[in-house]
């Protein structure tokens, strides 16, 4: 293997998967990107949005931060029902895509595919974002960039994938 020296920062951040208890007493730990307190990413596997969806959302939003939903194509809830990305738009949710569902294949089934493609073409996502876990899974995942710019364009995936991530850190 080749190593190559890539000026490359990396920030603090993380995930929340969103479950109740982060409405129970007391206040829950909140991870931001970069630590700052100003923007969470939270994810979550729903057949159909939960009760506490929205009063969570609210708490988040009520301690200063801007809500960022990943991979909302994934949600069976989504699927069964896109016009759901309306409703998270009324809420003030940026929506995060996933490279890895632009191509199909069996951890991202053709519905998960359709509705990635959907949002990207409508214009619903502000980033898009490699969600990688595993380095063997990268190749899929360029696959999946490849294809986002056939879809809306050098461009509009430069934004996706640069201008608007920078603005979670800056």
């Amino acid at each position: 293997m080749q190593r190559r020296q890539l000026p490359l920062t990396l920030s603090a951040g993380g995930e929340i998967n969103l479950v109740p208890r982060y409405l129970e007493p007391p206040a829950q730990a909140v991870v931001s990107y970069g630590g700052s307190g100003r923007f969470c990413l939270f994810d979550m596997w729903a057949d159909r949005l939960p009760a506490y969806f929205e009063p969570t959302v609210r708490w988040l939003q009520s301690l200063g931060l801007t809500v960022v939903l990943a991979h909302p194509e994934r949600m069976k809830a989504v699927q069964d029902q896109p016009e759901l990305a309306d409703y998270f738009q009324q809420l003030g949710l940026l929506l995060q895509g996933n490279l890895y569902c632009l191509v199909e294949s069996s951890l991202a089934p053709r519905i998960a595919t359709r509705t990635a493609e959907r949002f990207l073409c409508d214009g619903r996502y502000f980033i898009l974002g490699s969600d990688c876990h595993k380095p063997d899974s990268l190749p899929t995942r360029f696959q999946g960039l490849a294809r986002a710019i056939q879809l809306v364009g050098d461009d509009a995936v430069s934004a996706l994938t640069k201008t608007n991530p920078a603005t979670l850190l800056a």
